[in-house]
């Protein structure tokens, strides 16, 4: 191809593999943070064992391990979320969702960061049953869980700039957009009374990615429909 060709437009189509990326996020995210829930324990000393030698410990440190995993598969459903806008995006709210999910993914980043860090400055004492915990621990863990209140509510951005680019542009179902405007209120609000809410972001995801494939196999199926014999 020589230089300064332009694609046509089907080879510049996002790939029917990158739409995958969204429910690999969802996955990978819901399975981190049920997995921090129920293996970080609030103190160390709560639970000796628990961040030393115990299958919890395991189950922790492979938990974290996979939201970088998410934030990549995240960052690529952005891309395939706006290839299905295309230029009926609005500028205002294509730069909210941008600026909300990227900011989702670096505070998310921080939060798998400090918590690994935490979990692994854990040693074991002289003394059975005793753990040597740093000064900063506790510490540590309130900012880890503020940001990842920040995280959910950058999430609750994110969903309603989303929600809003599909009800103007109707790229997606509209129930699915509306769900969508519900939901950012419960990720306002609701991570202030219970950190569940935050697997409802992951879901919604899901949903939109399920959505999208089978809108990409559709419009496959009618392409191939009208090809010349």
């Amino acid at each position: 191809m020589t230089a300064g060709a332009v694609l046509p437009p089907s080879a510049l189509r996002t790939p029917r593999a990158a739409a995958y990326a969204g429910g690999i996020f969802a996955l990978l995210l819901i399975g981190s943070l049920l997995t921090i829930h129920f293996a970080m324990p609030k103190k160390p000393s709560d639970s000796p064992d628990l961040l030393l030698t115990s299958p919890e410990r395991q189950f922790l440190l492979i938990g974290l391990s996979l939201i970088p995993f998410a934030a990549v598969a995240f960052l690529w459903f952005i891309g395939v979320l706006r290839e299905r806008v295309g230029d009926r995006e609005d500028k205002f709210f294509a730069t909210v969702f941008l600026g909300s999910g990227l900011l989702f993914v670096g505070v998310l980043l921080v939060a798998e960061a400090l918590t690994t860090a935490m979990v692994l400055s854990v040693h074991p004492s002289s003394q059975a049953g005793v753990v040597i915990t740093p000064a900063w621990w506790e510490l540590s863990r309130n900012l880890s869980s503020q940001l990842l209140d920040a995280g959910l509510q950058m999430a609750g951005v994110f969903t309603t700039a989303t929600s809003t680019l599909f009800l103007r542009t109707g790229a997606a179902p509209r129930w699915l957009a509306l769900v969508g405007v519900v939901l950012s209120v419960i990720l306002f609000v609701g991570v202030f009374f219970a950190q569940w809410t935050g697997l409802l972001f992951p879901l919604w995801i899901l949903v939109l990615s399920i959505s999208v494939l089978r809108e990409i196999r559709r419009t496959a199926a009618t392409d191939t429909a009208h090809l010349p014999a």
